[in-house]
């Protein structure tokens, strides 16, 4: 019984840090996209100042604040799980969070980097 309830709080524990790892990784593409988009498009002040971005990147900006629901519904997800006592597959849950987390980083980091360069480049006859 003392076994079960360690594997269970290990798993609880795990499951914690991949929703905390989640949830830093979704505050610094946040801070990174607001920093970011007032550097690179620092005269324009208006709210739709995005817009000028290309496609992927503009995909980030709108959506940095539903990377949140990641953690909420991850960590949600493993608490139930471990009450049913389905400890493989809080495993693997906690494993894809921690996936999800850095792709998400890695994502962002390559979609500001996007408007840096030209897609084409001069047209020569």
């Amino acid at each position: 019984m003392k076994a079960a309830a360690e594997g269970g709080a290990q798993a609880l524990v795990l499951m914690g840090s991949a929703g905390l790892a989640s949830l830093l990784s979704g505050f610094y593409v946040l801070a990174y996209n607001t920093l970011t988009l007032a550097v690179q498009l620092p005269c324009r002040f208006d709210e739709q100042r995005h817009l000028a971005l290309p496609a992927v990147t503009r995909f980030v900006v709108e959506a940095e604040l539903w990377w949140f629901v990641v953690p909420v519904v991850a960590v949600g997800l493993g608490v139930w799980l471990v009450r049913e006592r389905k400890r493989t597959v809080v495993l693997a849950l906690a494993c894809l969070t921690w996936l999800f987390s850095f792709a998400w980083v890695l994502f962002a980091h390559l979609a500001w980097l996007l408007p840096l360069y030209p897609l084409c480049g001069p047209v020569k006859p």
